[in-house]
């Protein structure tokens, strides 16, 4: 563990998982819930047509991840980087207190807890923090999926273009690998776990500190492999402009890690570094261009044609 995770006194355990949106989060989230991993309070999203199985998150959770990011005037699809001082804030200790005080009473029930959230790629440090100022033992499961079949997925759920829903997906899988280091963590490929999710449970199980037993009955009629609806190879990337550089490599980094290998994070660091010298230049052009369209255009100038007078003949 990191030096900020602390030993769990009477086990208590949360186990977050952190993937970009669109990636098997809330199929994985409810195959740990199956093998008695407790969900937190408050109603659970509920099922839609993109996610018919249901989210297996809680709404009120979700809410308060929300209000993190407005605190610093970003959205679940902000493209930018949190400021890089904003865990060190009074925002973030107010924020850290409410969110505990929120899953303490499911907790102590049940001492082992499953967090599902992809916003939780961008917040890992302010978890990090609450399980180590209240003593509870955190690990990581990070889903990976396919980014061209993310875009797709995005683009039709919410009609956000694919160009920056790599974008979004590269800002999430970097921020959730780099802020995991040191921890119990565990990489999932999306396709390995529609294929086999009683296989995934007990990798799961054999990479982090916990024990799940009999409960693949349960999680083999759950998962279901016609559930995806966008598919994509890694050689796809390639013929993608936006894909074929960092989004490439980000991938097949994940790829190798979900696979058993330890690829050198310094890959990730590389590109982490690039993506943040490229926005400083080209933020403000973007967002200059945002707020001249968000900007309500201006009437239209009245014109009055005064036609000559008719001379009677």
């Amino acid at each position: 563990m990191g030096s900020e995770d602390a030993e769990a006194p009477e086990g208590r355990h949360i186990i977050l998982v952190a993937g970009m949106h669109r990636s098997g989060t809330s199929a994985l989230t409810r195959v740990l819930n199956l093998c008695g991993a407790a969900l937190p309070p408050g109603e659970l999203l509920p099922a839609n047509d993109e996610n018919p199985d249901g989210f297996w998150e809680s709404e009120p959770l979700v809410h308060l991840h929300d209000d993190v990011l407005a605190a610093w005037g970003l959205q679940w699809n902000s493209t930018q980087a949190l400021p890089p001082a904003w865990i060190d804030s009074d925002i973030a200790q107010t924020f850290q207190e409410r969110i505990y005080d929120f899953i303490a009473p499911t907790l102590a029930e049940h001492h082992l807890l499953v967090v599902k959230d992809p916003r939780l790629c961008l917040l890992m440090p302010l978890w990090r923090r609450l399980a180590s100022a209240h003593g509870i033992a955190l690990s990581v499961v990070l889903p990976l999926r396919n980014p061209l079949e993310v875009a797709a997925s995005l683009a039709q759920r919410d009609g956000m273009a694919q160009a920056p829903a790599l974008l979004l997906w590269l800002r999430h899988v970097l921020q959730a690998e780099h802020d995991t280091r040191g921890m119990d963590r565990c990489f999932i490929l999306y396709e390995v776990l529609l294929q086999d999710g009683p296989g995934v449970a007990r990798t799961i199980a054999a990479t982090l500190p916990v024990r799940f037993e009999g409960h693949e009955d349960a999680i083999a009629a759950f998962v279901k492999p016609d559930r995806q609806h966008h598919h994509a190879g890694a050689a796809d990337l390639g013929e993608v402009a936006a894909a074929a550089g960092w989004v490439a490599t980000a991938y097949d980094w994940g790829r190798r890690a979900a696979q058993g290998e330890h690829p050198e994070p310094a890959i990730l660091d590389e590109i982490d570094v690039a993506l943040h010298a490229a926005e400083a230049i080209f933020r403000p052009i973007l967002d200059d261009q945002a707020a001249r369209l968000a900007a309500p255009e201006p009437p239209a100038p009245v014109v009055r044609v005064v036609w000559p007078e008719r001379r009677m003949v």
